[in-house]
């Protein structure tokens, strides 16, 4: 992935996040200078198998904000390679397997579902995912310290463009979007409508 193609995938993730009440983090939107990026939020992690209705909404609303990277990236190229986005599928077939572990006809559907409604999510956002992309990529090319290879080692690079989670927030109101930022030490965060009274 280029630069151009991982800023507009990390914006797509971050608009997502807005849309669906997911907090971003603090630390914001990286992307490297080879087509690498991340964008940290707080959502659902593969791994807790519990399925009351709220764990259902929780891992639905993870794999929609996590499958909008890669419809963004469809948007710009038609015939964007799907290895563009293989960490983000990894997640989300480990959230869809622990809500249908038969992988029938239930798994398929759903996945497709979630597909739809991510794309229907990033044709609606589109301008907001663009106005942030652009802005990412015109961010300075700045030595990536320490702190940036320990919370984001997949990418061996020595150099970033990045973005807080307040300076996004701030870039998404202007699209009447309500970005919620909260520090990765604050624990875990539980949305108001789907956990009433915490």
């Amino acid at each position: 992935m280029n630069p151009y193609l991982a800023a507009h995938h990390e914006s797509a993730h971050a608009v997502a996040c807005a849309v669906l009440g997911m907090p971003l983090q603090d630390a914001g939107i990286h992307i490297d200078t080879i087509g690498g990026g991340i964008t940290f939020s707080l959502h659902r992690t593969p791994g807790d198998l519990a399925n009351a209705a709220v764990d259902v909404v929780e891992r639905e609303r993870t794999i929609v904000m996590t499958k909008a990277g890669y419809r963004a990236n469809l948007k710009l190229l038609h015939s964007a390679p799907s290895e563009l986005a293989a960490d983000d599928r990894q997640k989300e077939i480990a959230l869809l397997d622990e809500m249908y572990p038969q992988r029938g006809k239930l798994w398929v559907d759903a996945d497709e579902r979630l597909r739809n409604e991510s794309s229907s999510l990033v044709d609606k956002q589109w301008t907001a995912i663009q106005a942030l992309a652009q802005l990412l990529l015109a961010k300075p090319i700045t030595p990536r310290p320490f702190e940036s290879f320990t919370k984001w080692p997949t990418s061996h690079d020595a150099h970033e463009r990045w973005m807080s989670g307040n300076e996004a927030a701030v870039i998404l109101s202007k699209f009447q979007l309500a970005a919620i930022v909260r520090s990765e030490s604050e624990g875990t965060y539980y949305a108001p409508d789907l956990h009433p009274g915490l």
